[in-house]
């Protein structure tokens, strides 16, 4: 049997940190634990509490890696099977000097010994990964292996949304639910919008609901009329109106949705003209960010709202779900009254978020398993059985999933609706054989020079750029422009962020010769060369830079993920300008550069960045190698929808003198899916009671 010592699984640690395979913090957790847990473990005889305490001090580093990684928590059974592939690390190749790989922390850890040795029978035998050890980092649930916190969070979600999903369904008159159907879709004449009624009579039925679609499925559509059946059920059985708040995980996100709340709210209420003005008032038009919309405290992880001081609200709708991280979304149910409805609205194929958790994507893993009762009502109301359920994992929520399927964006012929699909389903065959077809809505190219000339096109950047040129002529009375002069500034800001978001490069990486940071230099002196901005070698500021918000800033009122737009102002000097979700009239807030220091340049942006948006042109730029992880199925198609009507690929070949890759990297990527670990909806399935929250 493998004994390994405390000091051996320090040392093999320091070197993981060293070669970049572990971050500081992991290191400095088990460093943490290699000094805490031998006094807890004094009853047990030396020999076996060093053996546990090396166990607990790799199991801490291996975790907090995992969590570093998105995952919600270490699973020991993957971990023992296949530890290089369940910790995405690479071992050196074969041909490396034996010295190198022999020293080398993931040829260590793809042992055959090393992670087998790491078994949940020796962490439980510590006595302190169980839930009577409270405080202790680390938490065992079978064979998942959490941090304390990441456990305490998952419970929390599960027991809410389990608590809702437990109450047994109310189903309203099928007559009624008929009327107020074709009163919200009209008289059905195919099964387009099908799935539409169907989410919508569902959340009749719901304390929770799980909307899901790809692109141009109707989300937004399907959601406000939803509100208004869930109006009109209320009215119909005398209550209240509800409370609505809709709210998206970023500040790009909650505009963009703002926007088309508005323009579908505008729709409805015209549709339906003897709709009672106090159920059309009632009706949200503004989309805040879940930070907001809880009160986030500046500087802390905590917010105003939470279960001591609840939100007073009825219905809540998340939209861009897929966005909301596992934490996150504890701080929202924990916010939530018991009697709250809550309805997660996203497509469960984008790319998870930044932080841990893909709660979107686990929570959809099964849907259409409806109560033989339920089953009967919805074909009753809608006129159509719902389809077979799909069980793909464990799940509490497959009732209460709706998932929408038609396109009313793209048509049978669109390539990228085609495209997507081929994506999502990651059958590389496919993909290449819409590509072979050449639709005139995509496009690909190789070489940097081509791509260039599609930016300086009227389908690129070249609209803004010209829009940013053509600077109002004005002369301000004492520097301070009046009313009528304000206007014509902002109607140049909204000119040119219009034109802005059009057209968007999207990097797969953020590192790299390729990624977004080098990308966005080569963008500015490139443009630069051809006359489309006026860059000086070494500026920070330049008329025409789009910049992006990285972080939270409350006394501007500007969100992260927030674009603006660098122009000159008329006295001299340069401001930027940013759409405004509140408090100005113009919908234009202008901002000195000077107060904005934690901006990047966003000529290109991060996939995940782009994430609540769309363009009319989408550009995805590849590395020439697949190497990294995060080069997957996910990441393709959340930059191939963000696309309305053209998408282009670039992916440039190999450097010279480097090994052509045997296959093309987009084919690859959609090869490779991004599966997070995590036990959510496992435990939303077989929530019991007797969790006791450690707020």
């Amino acid at each position: 049997m493998l004994e390994l010592s405390v000091a051996t699984v320090l040392a093999r640690l320091e070197s993981g940190q060293a070669e970049g395979l572990l971050r500081p913090l992991d290191v400095a957790l088990a460093e943490f634990v290699a000094a805490h847990v031998p006094a807890a473990l004094a009853m047990h005889p030396p020999a076996e509490r060093e053996t546990l305490t090396a166990a607990l001090t790799l199991a801490a580093a291996l975790t907090s890696h995992q969590a570093g990684r998105g995952h919600v928590c270490l699973d020991l059974t993957q971990l023992a099977a296949n530890p290089i592939q369940t910790l995405g690390m690479r071992v050196p190749p074969s041909g490396a000097d034996l010295p190198e790989q022999t020293d080398s922390f993931a040829a260590w850890l793809g042992q055959p010994t090393v992670c087998a040795w790491l078994t949940a029978d020796q962490l439980n035998a510590s006595g302190l990964v169980s839930g009577a050890a409270m405080g202790f980092p680390l938490r065992l649930h079978g064979h998942r292996l959490y941090l304390l916190r990441a456990w305490t969070e998952e419970q929390r979600v599960a027991g809410a949304l389990a608590a809702r999903a437990r109450r047994p369904p109310t189903l309203p008159d099928v007559a009624a639910v008929q009327q107020s159907l074709v009163d919200l879709f009209g008289v059905p004449r195919n099964l387009n919008d099908w799935g539409q009624r169907q989410a919508v009579a569902l959340a009749l039925t719901r304390q929770v609901l799980l909307l899901t679609g790809g692109p141009g499925t109707g989300k937004t559509t399907t959601v406000l009329r939803m509100l208004v059946a869930l109006q009109w059920q209320r009215q119909a059985a005398g209550q209240a109106l509800a409370v609505i708040k809709l709210a998206a995980p970023t500040g790009k996100a909650a505009v963009r949705l703002s926007s088309a709340v508005k323009a579908e709210r505008d729709k409805l209420v015209a549709a339906l003209p003897s709709l009672d003005p106090a159920l059309s008032g009632s009706l949200p038009s503004e989309v805040v960010t879940l930070h907001r919309l809880l009160g986030v405290k500046a500087g802390s992880r905590h917010f105003a709202f939470n279960h001591t001081h609840p939100l007073a609200v009825d219905i809540v709708v998340v939209d861009e779900a897929s966005m909301v991280d596992l934490s996150m979304m504890a701080a929202l149910v924990d916010a939530l009254p018991a009697h709250t409805t809550l309805i997660l609205v996203g497509d469960r194929n984008q790319l998870a978020s930044v932080e841990a958790g893909a709660v979107l994507g686990q929570l959809c893993a099964a849907h259409g398993d409806y109560p033989p009762e339920v089953a009967t009502w919805l074909a009753a109301v809608t006129g159509h059985a719902p389809a077979p359920p799909v069980e793909t994992a464990a799940s509490g929520l497959a009732a209460h999933t709706a998932v929408l399927t038609h396109s009313f964006r793209f048509c049978g012929d669109s390539g990228i609706g085609r495209l997507a699909e081929a994506v999502r389903q990651g059958d590389v065959a496919a993909t290449e054989s819409v590509w072979r077809q050449q639709p005139p809505d995509l496009s690909r190219h190789s070489q940097w020079e081509a791509l260039l000339n599609v930016l300086d096109s009227e389908a690129g950047y070249r609209p803004y750029l010209e829009a940013v040129a053509a600077r109002p002529a004005l002369v301000l009375t004492e520097g301070v422009p009046d009313a009528a002069q304000q206007a014509v500034l902002d109607a140049w800001a909204t000119a040119v962020l219009g034109k802005l978001g059009h057209c968007q490069v999207l990097a797969a990486l953020r590192q790299g010769a390729w990624g977004v940071d080098k990308l966005n230099q080569r963008l500015v002196s490139d443009l630069t060369k051809r006359g489309r901005l006026t860059y000086r070698e070494g500026e920070v500021w330049y008329a025409g830079r789009p910049v992006m918000m990285t972080q939270n800033d409350y006394a501007l009122g500007l969100m992260n993920g927030d674009v603006g737009v660098t122009l000159a102002w008329p006295t001299g000097g340069l401001r930027v300008a940013f759409y405004s979700g509140e408090g100005t009239a113009s919908g234009i807030r202008w901002v000195s550069i000077n107060r904005l220091p934690k901006v990047e340049t966003a000529l290109a942006i991060t996939v995940h960045k782009s994430q609540g948006s769309e363009y009319t042109h989408a550009l995805l730029v590849l590395p020439p190698h697949a190497g990294a992880p995060i080069l997957s199925r996910e990441l393709v198609y959340t930059a191939l929808t963000r696309a309305k009507q053209h998408f282009t690929l670039f992916a440039p070949p190999p450097a010279s003198g480097e090994p052509a890759a045997r296959t093309a990297v987009f084919d690859v990527a959609v090869g490779r899916q991004i599966l997070r670990e995590s036990g959510l909806a496992e435990a939303v399935a077989g929530f019991g009671t007797g969790v006791t929250p450690l707020w």
